[in-house]
């Protein structure tokens, strides 16, 4: 080879800067897929471009707000729904097998069952800050 001999010129597209090496499938529908790419287009993008650009610098949804929750009444929640679990299935497993006999004493348990998660729920609607209805 003789010095006179111009460099080889390379061919194909140029070397970015920072690669772009890792790939991101997402799932979506067909009409969401038109949105996307209608978007896309009137932006004057592919659609990669697009949503790289809309994950990157869009706007991101706006946040949930949580309230707080109270932990000391959730837990006497807890509490008080593990004291009812055994007479409810006792006594909702009696009435199932034809067993359970009406009388004046399951009635006033049962009213005490209803009235303790009654109490609950409200408990319940404190400890998470929710308005009863």
């Amino acid at each position: 080879m003789s010095d006179d001999t111009p460099p080889r010129r390379k061919r194909g597209r140029p070397r970015l800067a920072h690669p772009r090496t890792r790939v991101i499938n997402v799932r979506c529908t067909a009409s969401q897929r038109a949105e996307i790419e209608k978007l896309a287009g009137q932006a004057g993008m592919s659609v990669a471009d697009f949503l790289r650009d809309q994950a990157v610098n869009g706007k991101p949804p706006r946040s949930i707000r949580r309230p707080q929750v109270d932990l000391d009444k959730l837990q006497q929640v807890l509490d008080g729904l593990r004291e009812l679990g055994p007479s409810t299935n006792d006594m909702a497993h009696a009435a199932n097998s034809g067993t359970l006999v009406w009388g004046d004493a399951e009635r006033a348990e049962l009213a005490e069952l209803c009235a303790r998660t009654k109490q609950l729920r409200d408990l319940l609607m404190e400890a998470l800050r929710v308005a009863r209805v």
